[in-house]
C-alpha cells in the first residue's frame, strides 16, 4: 500500500511541476542566429486563446520561456524583415508540452521576406487601379507565409508590392470589375459589346500553364513587373420577368456549369422596373436561369436551361407565378400518434453546390403536420430542431418517393409538394477521449472527430462533425444505425487550407466502426498520422 500511495504522490508532483522551453531563433536559408525576435507561445479553443507565453531572443537569438502550462502551442514568430512560415500540407507549426517537461535546444526558423514589386496595366498601357494582385506558388510544397496578407491592390499608379516567402510562383491579377456581374456591358463604337478584362497571369496570359515565372529572393526586392490585363469577348443572356408586382425589384438567378446537370456556381441579376434584364461578361458553358422574389407570397419562374457558345441568348421569358409549398407529417415510427417532446421545428436549408436563397422552417403540430411555403428551385436537406439525442430521422419520403439523405430535389423547381418524415427513437450515441499518435490524452482541444458513412451521396451535415472539448473528449448523438468510418484530425497537423471536402477524405482513413440501433457506445479515437507533401500518411 505505501509503494501505491508513493508512486501516487510521484505522479501528482511530477504534474504539478512547471514546464519550460529554450531554443534558438534562426534565419531559415542560412541558419544564423536571428536576435530580438519576438516569440509568443499561444493555446486555446476553437472560440479562442486561453494561454498565451512570450519572450524576446537575445543577442545571440537565444530565447527561454518557464512555468508554462502543458498543452499544444502555436508558436508565432514576429521579427522585422522576416516572415513566419509554414510548408505547405506539412500543418501548422506546433509544440505538444507535457508535465514538467524541459525542452531544449528548439529551433524556430524565420525566412528573410522576399519582395515582388511592379504595375498593372491595361491593354493600352495605362495603369489600372484597384486590381488584385496575387501569388501562386509553382510548388505546393512552398512555404506559405502565416500572419501574413499575399493579395494586394494596386494603388493609382497601378503599383504593387507583394511580401511573400523565398520560392517560385506565378503573380496573378484580376480587375475589380470581374465581381461585378451587375455592370452592363460597354457598347463600343463599332457596337460591339466590349468584354471583361480576365484574371490575367504575368505577364499577360488568363491560362496559367502559359504564364511565366518568378523568382522571389529572400532578402530582396524583385521589381519592374509588369501584368498586363488580357480583355476577353463576354457573352450576355437578356430578356425579360413578367409577372412583377409593382414596387417590387426582380432578381433573375444564373446557375452555370461545364456539363448539362452539373451546376456548381450561381450569379444574380436585377430586372429593371418593365422587367427588362441582361447579365454580361459571362463565358461560354451551360446555363439554367429562373426569376425568384423573395417577398410575401414568394414567386419564381420556370427554369429555362441551355448551352452558351459563341454567341448571346437574348429574348428569354420568364414567368413568375407561386413559389412552391410543402405540406408535411410527421410520424414516430411503431407509434402514430406519439409526439416529439417540446416544439420541435421542422427545417430545410439549401445544400452545396444548389442555389438555395434561403431556408424555410415550420413548427410541427401536436398532430405531426407542418406547412413549409416560399420554396425556390434547389436542393434542400431537411433537419428537425431539437431533436432528442434518442432520436434520428429514418425517413423522408417526397410526393411518395423516399428521399436519400434527407435531400428533397427541386432543382426543377417546386409548385405544390408532400412529404412524410419518419423518426425513430432508437438512435444510437456514441461518446469517447481524443488520443494522440501515441495514445495518450490529447493535449490540445484544437481537433476534430468526423463520423463518415461512405454510403450516402450528399455530406450530412454538421453532425458528421465533433469538436473535441477542452477534457479532450467527444460525442455523436442523433446516430442512424450504419457503417462509418470514425477519425480525429489535429487542426495543427493538417494542412491548414483543408476544405471540408479535404476533410471528408481525411475521414475515408478513420477506423471503420458498425452502430446498431439504440447502442451506446463508449470509444476511444487516435488522432489520423501526419500527413506528407503527396497527401499519404506519414510512418
Amino acid at each position: 500500500m505505501k509503494s501505491v500511495s508513493a508512486a501516487l504522490l510521484a505522479c501528482i508532483g511530477l504534474c504539478a511541476q512547471p514546464a519550460s522551453i529554450e531554443g534558438l531563433t534562426v534565419d531559415s536559408l542560412t541558419g544564423e542566429p536571428i536576435p530580438r525576435v519576438h516569440v509568443r507561445l499561444i493555446t486555446g479553443i476553437s472560440t479562442g486563446a486561453t494561454a498565451v507565453y512570450g519572450a524576446v531572443s537575445d543577442r545571440e537569438g537565444k530565447f527561454s520561456i518557464a512555468a508554462i502550462r502543458p498543452a499544444t502551442y502555436i508558436p508565432i514568430l514576429e521579427k522585422s524583415g522576416f516572415l513566419f512560415t509554414s510548408a505547405g500540407a506539412k500543418g501548422m507549426p506546433n509544440l505538444t508540452i507535457r508535465p514538467g517537461q524541459q525542452l531544449k535546444g528548439i529551433r524556430m526558423e524565420l525566412a528573410p521576406r522576399a519582395i515582388l514589386s511592379g504595375r498593372v496595366l491595361d491593354e493600352f498601357g495605362d495603369p489600372v487601379q484597384g486590381s488584385s494582385v496575387s501569388v501562386v506558388s509553382v510548388d505546393p510544397d512552398t512555404a506559405s507565409t502565416l500572419l501574413h496578407r499575399e493579395t494586394i491592390s494596386t494603388d493609382d499608379r497601378g503599383a504593387f508590392r507583394i511580401v511573400t516567402a523565398p520560392g517560385r510562383y506565378f503573380l496573378r491579377a484580376s480587375s475589380r470589375g470581374d465581381r461585378d456581374l451587375r455592370d452592363r456591358p460597354e457598347i463600343l463604337p463599332d457596337g460591339t459589346k466590349g468584354g471583361p478584362y480576365y484574371t490575367t497571369f504575368y505577364p499577360s496570359t488568363p491560362v496559367k500553364e502559359q504564364a511565366r515565372a518568378v523568382d522571389a529572393i529572400g532578402g530582396k526586392e524583385v521589381s519592374g513587373l509588369e501584368i498586363r490585363l488580357s480583355r476577353q469577348k463576354g457573352l450576355s443572356i437578356s430578356g425579360v420577368v413578367s409577372g412583377i408586382p409593382e414596387g417590387v425589384i426582380g432578381r433573375v438567378v444564373l446557375q452555370s456549369g461545364q456539363k448539362s446537370g452539373g451546376f456548381s456556381i450561381y450569379r444574380w441579376g436585377m430586372a429593371s422596373a418593365d422587367g427588362h434584364f441582361e447579365i454580361a461578361n459571362i463565358e461560354p458553358g451551360y446555363y439554367r436561369v429562373w426569376a425568384a422574389l423573395i417577398s410575401k407570397p414568394a414567386l419564381s419562374s420556370d427554369i429555362v436551361e441551355f448551352r452558351l457558345e459563341g454567341a448571346d441568348q437574348n429574348n428569354l421569358n420568364l414567368r413568375l407565378g407561386p413559389a412552391g409549398q410543402i405540406d408535411g407529417v410527421l410520424q414516430i415510427e411503431g407509434d402514430k400518434t406519439a409526439s416529439l417532446p417540446g416544439k420541435p421545428v421542422i427545417q430545410i436549408e439549401g445544400v452545396a453546390g444548389s442555389f438555395s436563397p434561403q431556408y424555410a422552417d415550420s413548427e410541427i403540430d401536436p398532430q405531426g403536420a407542418f406547412r413549409l411555403e416560399g420554396i425556390q428551385p434547389g436542393k434542400y436537406r431537411l433537419t428537425i430542431r431539437p431533436l432528442p439525442e434518442t432520436a434520428y430521422i429514418k425517413k423522408v419520403e417526397l410526393d411518395g418517393s423516399e428521399a436519400p439523405d434527407c435531400v428533397l430535389d427541386f432543382d426543377r423547381g417546386a409548385r405544390s409538394s408532400r412529404v412524410k418524415v419518419t423518426v425513430s427513437l432508437r438512435a444510437a450515441v456514441i461518446r469517447g477521449q481524443v488520443l494522440d499518435e501515441n495514445g495518450e490524452r490529447l493535449a490540445s482541444p484544437l481537433a476534430t472527430v468526423m463520423l463518415l458513412d461512405p454510403s450516402r451521396k450528399e455530406p450530412w451535415g454538421s453532425e458528421l462533425f465533433a469538436q473535441v472539448q477542452p477534457d479532450g473528449r467527444y460525442s455523436f448523438k442523433n446516430v442512424r444505425p450504419g457503417k462509418y468510418r470514425l477519425a480525429a484530425v489535429d487542426a495543427f497537423r493538417v494542412n491548414p487550407n483543408n476544405s471540408q471536402s479535404e476533410m471528408l477524405k481525411l475521414a475515408e482513413r478513420g477506423e471503420e466502426i458498425e452502430i446498431q440501433e439504440a447502442a451506446r457506445i463508449e470509444k476511444d479515437v487516435r488522432l489520423l498520422p501526419r500527413e506528407d507533401p503527396s497527401g499519404k500518411p506519414k510512418q
